[in-house]
């Protein structure tokens, strides 16, 4: 039997090498692996082997397949002048790390340090941007409802681990400065709304790449929803956490336009186990169609912005 571009490309033992190439040539033609530039894309490297962590640890796919991490790389380099800047990169290393080390306590309510440590990586994120923040509640339903190990150990566990790092950081600023005013003034950012849904705040770069993410979070969702009875109890509740959390994470875009670039970055790493489960599993010639195109149209838009940048 003669197997798809699509199947050939999912299962490949080559598709992770060959893609951190391309993510490498990609940075190289836009300017982005020089002396000065280089943290972004260390950052975007250290997300890639977190998101093969993930893999293996929580078994995404139920066959060998590095789609996930490949998504990833694909995708983060689509507009890598504005999604390998250090903060934004770094934001993306953070959520990778939460989701490889937060589905580690499925079931389990007395998993304090597990959670405490992920959401330790959410309080780093929200350092760069605190409406990341926003996201926490989101997290806190969907560990009672999808991972069933939310009790009142795990959810105390959250707060100290969110609040860790402002802690060790409201901690240096008070040795170096003195003064806690801008750590203040950080929190006060939560609660400002006079940006909401003003769109026209977006860098017109962004929208292609908001674009394609939210359209490989809908084709691997689909996908899922027709075929997650051949998964495990426990895969199903994995990807459901990270459908409600990728559709949390795009309101926040559409919410927050002025941090749109940190918003698709995780949007990516959520939405990279979904397609990548597409993309491994989906058999037939419209499955095949469909992930052609959406490659196509990956590589026209990133060889389009290398062209105007």
């Amino acid at each position: 039997m003669v197997r798809s571009i699509q199947e050939k490309i999912g299962v490949s033992r080559y598709a992770l090498p060959v893609t951190a190439v391309y993510a490498t040539v990609v940075s190289l033609l836009s300017g982005l692996l020089s002396p000065s530039s280089w943290q972004g894309f260390a950052c975007l490297a250290l997300t890639t082997y977190l998101m093969v962590l993930a893999n293996n640890y929580h078994g995404f796919i139920r066959i060998y397949s590095r789609m996930a991490s490949c998504t990833v790389l694909f995708l983060s380099t689509v507009v890598p002048s504005i999604l390998t800047l250090p903060d934004i990169a770094f934001m993306g290393v953070c959520t990778a790390a939460f989701i490889t080390i937060v589905f580690h306590a499925y079931q389990d309510k007395q998993a304090t340090a597990i959670v405490c440590y992920a959401f330790c990586c959410i309080g780093v994120a929200s350092l760069c941007v605190i409406q990341t923040l926003w996201l926490i509640p989101v997290f806190w339903v969907l560990m009672a409802t999808k991972m069933q190990m939310l009790s009142w150990h795990t959810l105390i566990a959250s707060i100290l681990g969110t609040l860790a790092p402002y802690w060790f950081y409201g901690g240096w600023l008070l040795f170096e400065h003195g003064e806690i005013t801008s750590l203040l003034n950080h929190f006060t950012n939560l609660s400002q709304f006079n940006t909401c849904f003003q769109w026209r705040l977006i860098d017109m770069r962004l929208l292609p790449i908001v674009v394609l993410a939210t359209m490989a979070g809908i084709i691997g969702s689909i996908h899922f929803v027709h075929t997650c009875l051949q998964d495990k109890i426990r895969t199903r509740m994995i990807y459901e956490f990270l459908i409600f959390t990728s559709l949390a994470t795009l309101l926040l875009l559409l919410l927050f336009p002025q941090h749109a670039a940190a918003f698709t970055t995780l949007l990516i790493v959520f939405v990279s186990p979904l397609f990548a489960h597409f993309s491994a599993l989906s058999k037939g010639k419209f499955g095949n169609w469909v992930f052609i195109i959406f490659l196509l149209s990956t590589l026209a838009v990133t060889f389009y912005n290398i062209y105007t940048c």
